[in-house]
């Protein structure tokens, strides 16, 4: 049997991708559903490399793999924020300034980060131990401004909405919140306070949630004009895989 980490590392980049895919062929023209999908991509990479990061035997593959992550980290911080800013419209509403500053500055940053993003990687008992390095106050003053900022955007944008995006814009909300909080609680809460971290293997299965919540909201409305029923029964399977997930 598969250890229940990388059976929800599996399930989660395949339902990512999955839904991503989905989304886009059904209306390949639209803004939001390429952004979205290049956002379901780069977190199913994401994914499987935090995943590979975590069991190296040697500190400079643990490195490498490391780095990447965090290159990769640069571009779905970017991406959430263009995909908060353009949902659910068929045409990217960032001006254009905003959005070529955003995507030049998030490119020069990738290589940036992958070089300066720590000292040094080292695996002690198994677990990795990195010390900051140069790059390390530009990644989360990226990560600030992008994640965070889109996030707050997003419930500004929820508040002025209305009718069908309104809605849509809730699931979106619900989606992040929950994932978000997720994180949180398996991350901090039962980590540093109980000294438990039997669910964080279940995190890839947070963005699962996350993205089947957008992916509901974008053709539950008709937004991209997809059968109601085929989408439950995508929301229904995975939620069964969910289950699935937590009884093993």
């Amino acid at each position: 049997m598969l250890p229940i980490e990388l059976l929800s590392v599996i399930i989660a980049s395949i339902g990512n991708i999955f839904l991503g895919l989905f989304t886009f062929f059904k209306n390949p023209k639209s803004a939001t559903g390429k952004l979205f999908l290049s956002f379901t991509l780069l977190l199913a990479l994401y994914i499987g490399l935090n995943y590979a990061a975590t069991h190296q035997a040697t500190d400079a593959a643990a490195s490498v793999f490391v780095r990447v992550v965090m290159s990769n980290a640069v571009l779905i911080n970017l991406f959430f924020y263009l995909l908060v800013d353009t949902f659910p419209q068929a045409k990217i509403r960032t001006s254009k300034l905003i959005f070529w500053s955003s995507v030049i500055v998030s490119v020069i940053l990738v290589p940036i980060t992958y070089l300066f993003i720590f000292e040094q990687v080292t695996i002690t008992n198994g677990s990795i131990k990195t010390l900051p390095g140069l790059a390390m106050s530009a990644f989360l003053l990226h990560t600030l401004v992008y994640v965070a900022g889109g996030f707050l955007w997003l419930i500004h944008r929820y508040r002025k909405s209305r009718g069908i995006e309104k809605t849509q814009r809730r699931f979106f909300l619900v989606g992040t919140v929950f994932m978000f909080v997720s994180l949180l609680v398996t991350n901090l809460v039962f980590v540093v306070l109980f000294n438990n971290a039997t669910l964080v293997g279940l995190l890839p299965l947070y963005t699962l949630v996350f993205v089947g919540c957008i992916s509901y909201a974008m053709v539950r409305h008709r937004f991209l004009d997809i059968n109601v029923l085929v989408i439950r029964v995508v929301v229904y399977s995975v939620l069964i895989a969910l289950v699935a997930i937590l009884f093993t």
